[in-house]
């Protein structure tokens, strides 16, 4: 990850722990550890379903290390799983091959920087109403 990239706040650990008691029935690793609901990496805005430091930095490791020709088709990135290591990417365009590239990219990114994957998504940006969506493994299947 560049010098530059962004510092992401942590809470207190105290802060999750009463986080995790209130809302969690005391799993500190379902409970959000930062205030952090956007982050923009690289023109790219990155949402995490569990709001953790670690989904953030996962995210944003892979997207400073994609091609920046495909970096600029990505509208959103959105982490979900218990791993973190899930990712729904949303195209500001679509086609069926611009997804198929992009995916390959974004696994290439993830292998390098995480050891892998546990699924990608890539779909449309909702604005553009296309019910096409493509799943990379059963694309490169």
């Amino acid at each position: 990850m560049p010098t530059d990239a962004p510092r992401i706040p942590r809470h207190e650990p105290e802060v999750v722990a009463a986080n995790a008691a209130r809302r969690h029935g005391g799993d500190h690793g379902a409970a959000s550890d930062t205030a952090l609901a956007l982050l923009t990496v690289a023109g790219i805005r990155v949402t995490c379903a569990r709001g953790r430091v670690e989904d953030f930095a996962a995210a944003a490791s892979v997207i400073w290390d994609l091609c920046s020709w495909y970096a600029i088709e990505i509208d959103e990135v959105h982490g979900h799983g218990r791993t973190g290591r899930s990712f729904r990417i949303v195209l500001c365009d679509w086609s069926v091959d611009l997804a198929v590239k992009v995916a390959k990219d974004f696994e290439r990114a993830c292998l390098q920087n995480l050891g892998g994957h546990d699924g990608l998504w890539v779909a449309p940006n909702p604005r553009l109403r296309i019910a096409e969506c493509v799943d990379v493994d059963a694309r490169s299947a």
